[in-house]
């Protein structure tokens, strides 16, 4: 039985050994973990765990990597740069790096992927405008929410369901999802700002959100009762708490802040 929510919530920090700094993004349905974090050299590098070990993905050549997004396959996407300012996405593959970039913009972050090996990410083109895009049965599409000044889109599952945020007003974002071809928007009550990680094939999404910029929350979100519900919660002890990753099984994997302002990866299983 697939549970619901973050019932009695067991949590643990995960950072690669000698790390200063670390995010986890996603988590597929295997318990495999993607993510990046920074090195005592200020550099910085894309991260899998798989089965308690820790591997290092860096791009050939890059000066830094992230990791975005695993899908149940244990394909990767992300974003690398050779330079600053130079962000190209990038799929991982049986070992094999193959570059994502939307044709004619200046720089493509791939953020997210499913079974089907769709891929969202953002793509900035050359007057500054940010957007999101998918890559569908081999196309690129970029899109943005509708009025929108910024669109990005974090992940996509294999309902082909898109989460992200987008701005209006800067720089106050909301978060989306897009499926069918129609846009939902987030905006937890009483929040200034909301975004959406993951959402995963039942419907339950997470993210995080804040009364204001300074200060971030985790939340899940789920049907109960023929009711949409948002449970919010908190790494315990930290100062900050994003979600941003989902799996079939409810478990999350974000971000947190410590008392000593030390930025850490976590998972959560419900």
């Amino acid at each position: 039985m697939v549970s619901v929510g973050l019932a009695s919530p067991k949590f643990s920090t995960l950072d690669p050994p000698g790390s200063t700094y670390t995010v986890a993004i996603h988590i597929n349905d295997a318990g495999v973990v993607v993510g990046y974090y920074t090195d005592p050299a200020s550099r910085q590098h894309g991260f899998l765990f798989q089965s308690g070990v820790f591997t290092t993905i860096d791009h050939p050549g890059a000066e830094g990597t992230l990791a975005s997004g695993v899908n149940n396959a244990g394909v990767i996407v992300g974003t690398y740069w050779s330079q600053p300012g130079m962000f190209h996405g990038f799929l991982l593959k049986d070992g094999v790096f193959q570059d994502v970039d939307f044709p004619g913009a200046a720089q493509t972050f791939a953020e997210g992927i499913n079974d089907s090996e769709e891929v969202v990410g953002e793509e900035d083109d050359n007057n500054g405008g940010r957007h999101g895009f998918a890559i569908l049965n081999g196309n690129f599409k970029s899109f943005d929410f509708p009025g929108s000044q910024i669109t990005v889109a974090g992940s996509v599952n294999n309902l082909g369901q898109i989460g992200g945020f987008y701005e209006n007003t800067f720089p106050q974002q909301i978060g989306f999802i897009l499926g069918n071809g129609r846009f939902y928007s987030i905006l937890l009550p009483g929040s200034y700002w909301t975004g959406v990680g993951s959402i995963n094939v039942l419907g339950n999404f997470v993210g995080g959100y804040g009364p204001t910029l300074q200060i971030s929350h985790g939340y899940i979100s789920f049907e109960e009762n023929g009711h949409r519900v948002f449970q919010t919660f908190d790494f315990p002890n930290a100062i900050s708490t994003t979600a941003f990753g989902l799996n079939i099984h409810n478990d999350v994997v974000g971000v947190y802040t410590d008392t000593n302002s030390v930025t850490h990866g976590f998972f959560v299983k419900p």
